[in-house]
């Protein structure tokens, strides 16, 4: 009777030592079931992962579908980086000191704090002078991207009369006008305008969009000059130089990222490097015009423009030279 008392009492001690045990390793047999089945082999890393922020602000045609195209490729080419590319509103850019994004692209037109910034492309303005008989743009691969014109060749300068009259934007046109020597006949009319006088057969000072745009539309014109001052530019700020930003904004001003710029019309800002040939001559004229560009600076522009722009509206008016300005603009 007594063994059997004592076998139940130390079943019943076994069991509770059994029990107490299971409950302090409970903790850790849980995490284990519950933890993902690793695919890697053993001994490799996991790649960090990292969502990369970039704000754009402002317009610059063609600059935000290069962007997408970019972004795509930087995260080909980087596993584990994502970017997310957000058009923002001048209100989010006065609000993001709160979360700022890792990049910031604006263009020139966009009041932002000031802060180091870097041109990423340019857009620019050539005169046109219109033709009578519609053209079609000539093929350039079978990728429909310019094939690379020789660096050591310079474009000859576009043979033609000087029009008596042409139509002008009366934005940025007067300091267009004065990068180009100041010829007299300038008509300053709206921005909205100017397409319209140069498809009526008028010539007309066009941004190199309007001149892309007609050549895909079957219109065209011969470029008699092209401006070296501009304020269609685009500027990237990055966060922190050696953080994610700094690293997408590396990969934008690479030259492969840059080559890319031929697809949308815009302009490289690396030296040396030329994106258009003889088969598109307005853009060629207008590449070797920007390659001495006086930009729209990043910061200050929003603030002086009027006020520069209506003096060099003046001064052109007057038969005057604006030369000046230029000076000015090239030392914000």
């Amino acid at each position: 009777m007594k063994k059997a008392r004592w076998r139940r009492t130390a079943a019943c001690l076994a069991a509770l030592c059994a029990t107490a045990l299971l409950a302090a390793a409970f903790p850790a047999f849980q995490n284990h079931i519950l933890r993902p089945i690793s695919l890697l082999p053993p001994g490799a890393r996991k790649a960090e992962r990292r969502l990369i922020t970039v704000w754009n602000a402002g317009e610059l045609p063609g600059a935000t579908a290069w962007l997408r195209e970019q972004a795509a490729a930087y995260e080909k080419a980087h596993p584990g980086d994502s970017v997310w590319l957000r058009r923002v509103t001048g209100q989010d850019i006065r609000e993001m000191d709160a979360a700022p994004p890792d990049l910031l692209t604006f263009s020139a037109e966009v009041s932002v704090p000031e802060g180091e910034a870097v041109p990423l492309c340019l857009s620019g303005y050539a005169l046109m002078l219109p033709e009578k008989e519609t053209v079609t743009e000539a093929p350039r691969s079978l990728f429909g991207v310019s094939p690379t014109p020789d660096p050591a060749v310079t474009p000859r300068p576009p043979q033609g009369t000087w029009p008596e009259r042409f139509a002008v934007d009366d934005g940025f046109g007067a300091l267009a006008l004065a990068s180009l020597g100041g010829h007299t006949g300038g008509c300053f009319v709206p921005g909205d305008e100017v397409l319209k006088r140069f498809l009526n057969g008028e010539a007309a000072l066009l941004s190199a969009n309007q001149i892309v745009s007609l050549a895909r539309n079957g219109a065209g014109g011969q470029a008699l000059a092209a401006a070296s001052a501009t304020d269609l530019v685009l500027y990237a700020a990055a966060r922190e130089e050696t953080g994610a930003g700094g690293d997408f904004l590396r990969f934008l001003l690479s030259r492969k990222a840059q080559r890319a710029l031929a697809s949308q019309g815009l302009f490289t800002v690396l030296p040396g490097l030329r994106l258009y040939g003889a088969d598109r001559p307005a853009l060629q004229t207008l590449e070797a015009a920007l390659a001495r560009a006086r930009l729209a600076p990043a910061v200050s522009w929003p603030a002086i423009k009027k006020e520069m722009i209506l003096t060099a509206q003046a001064l052109y008016e007057a038969g005057e030279s604006a030369s000046g300005l230029l000076d000015e603009l090239s030392g914000l």
